[in-house]
């Protein structure tokens, strides 16, 4: 029989009880993580990043690392605490427990997707410091060992738990990590780009509202938690196909990405299950506020959208979301989505408030969190083989969400849902496939 086995009793979470004192206020919260933990007090939005490893770990050295990146990240130190005087903030305990491992023995006939799907029904108690934990899956006859990472969406973006991974793999090979300050709020961090760019906001402000169709303001249902694990799905492209791929999207003036949406919503109208599909992009905005290794919530979402007539030709409708995409990432959008946040999620917002203002802005039936192309350093001792992620649900009725990423020559593909839709990811694929099937790059 396999077993699982936690290799630190300490890296549990503190629960402080009534009247202790509480831990020391690292700094407030900003609208947006106000947004995303009132949010996940009544939904889940944690979410999972997977490194695939050729060889099995020893979880001892695995707890080492972990130990030198928590050092390094200053939030994966701390919980949410809604104090009296100075409302919801990151706490840093007087004692911060280590990053919780748990071992799974190959013989449990587990796969790292088991794991993500059991650990998406998981929702972390933010009161409790750290606000991540780790499974390492052992390897097995048919499944490769593999870490888990799984983490509070409040605290981190998906490029921050790419950050964790890379930083995980040069501790295990022995590299010194360097401690990093606080990172500031993305409203902070935006504040100062606002004041420098005053003919952006005037534009951001002053655009006209256009008139939308009925489906397109369409409001989604949240899905009550109810501790239900989700399907898990994965496709992997072949180092051919992914430079194929990246090398037509150029040709095309397009975006990988815009042709992994526009991929996407064919799929999904084609095949009957939606006449009109939604799809959220998360766009991560680090280059405009100079931020680049910080673990934190760095990014915003938009939503591209086609009827069933509005369907084209895939570079065609490619280039269309990529205009979208583009603009959304711009200056004025960005100042906009943050003033908008600050709005409707004041200091007082309740749970009600969070649940509102996302089915309002981000009703959908799909989301795509592409992190690109991610770097793990230099080839050495310990590294992955693959990676995968993020995985996450937002508890959204029948959404489909994707996270995309690109390592070692090959794009990967993961979709977590509570309503599947088999052969998804891999018709997605063939729809790409057959985009670039005439089309041979130089090598």
């Amino acid at each position: 029989m396999g077993r699982e086995t936690g290799v630190s009793a300490a890296g549990v979470g503190l629960r402080r009880s009534a009247g202790e004192a509480t831990g020391a206020l690292v700094r407030p919260l900003g609208a947006f993580e106000r947004m995303y933990h009132r949010y996940e007090q009544k939904s889940t939005m944690h979410f999972c990043m997977v490194a695939e490893l050729a060889d099995d770990l020893d979880p001892f050295p695995l707890a080492a690392a972990l130990r030198a990146v928590q050092q390094r990240h200053p939030l994966l130190n701390v919980y949410v605490e809604d104090h009296p005087q100075t409302g919801l903030g990151f706490h840093r305990p007087a004692y911060v427990p280590p990053i919780p491992i748990t071992v799974i023995d190959a013989e449990t006939g587990r796969s790292w997707r088991d794991v993500v799907a059991a650990e998406l029904t998981r929702p972390f108690d933010t009161s409790c410091a750290p606000m991540m934990r780790v499974v390492l899956q052992r390897s097995g006859p048919s499944t490769p060992a593999a870490i888990v990472l799984t983490v509070a969406h409040v605290i981190v973006d998906g490029l921050s738990a790419g950050y964790i991974l890379r930083d995980l793999f040069a501790a295990l090979n022995d590299h010194q990590l360097q401690a990093l300050a606080v990172p500031l709020s993305r409203e902070e961090l935006i504040g100062a780009l606002r004041d420098g760019q005053p003919a952006a906001v005037q534009a951001a402000n002053g655009q006209p509202q256009t008139a939308q169709p009925d489906w397109l303001s369409t409001r989604s249902t949240i899905r009550p938690f109810d501790g239900a694990a989700p399907h898990i799905c994965t496709v992997c492209f072949d180092k051919d196909l992914t430079r194929r791929l990246v090398a037509r999207a150029r040709a095309e003036q397009t975006t990988v990405h815009s042709a992994l949406v526009s991929a996407m919503t064919r799929v999904l109208i084609e095949s009957g299950r939606n006449d009109f599909v939604r799809i959220t992009t998360a766009i991560d905005f680090r280059s405009h506020i100079g931020v680049h290794d910080d673990v934190c919530l760095y990014f915003t979402a938009t939503r591209t959208a086609f009827a069933r007539e509005q369907l084209t030709g895939l570079w065609d409708m490619a280039r269309t979301v990529g205009d979208q995409l583009a603009a959304a990432r711009s200056v004025p959008a960005l100042l906009a989505a943050s003033a908008a946040t600050e709005q409707f999620i004041p200091a007082d917002a309740t749970t009600q408030d969070a649940e509102d203002f996302m089915v309002r802005g981000l009703s959908y039936e799909a989301l795509a969190s592409n992190l690109g192309v991610l770097d793990m350093g230099p080839p050495e001792a310990v590294r992955p083989v693959a990676i995968w992620g993020p995985a996450i649900l937002i508890q959204v009725q029948g959404e489909l969400n994707t996270g995309v990423c690109t390592f070692n020559g090959q794009l990967r593909m993961v979709s977590a849902s509570h309503h599947p839709f088999p052969g998804y990811l891999d018709r997605v694929r063939d729809v790409l496939d057959a985009a670039c099937s005439t089309y041979r790059p130089t090598r």
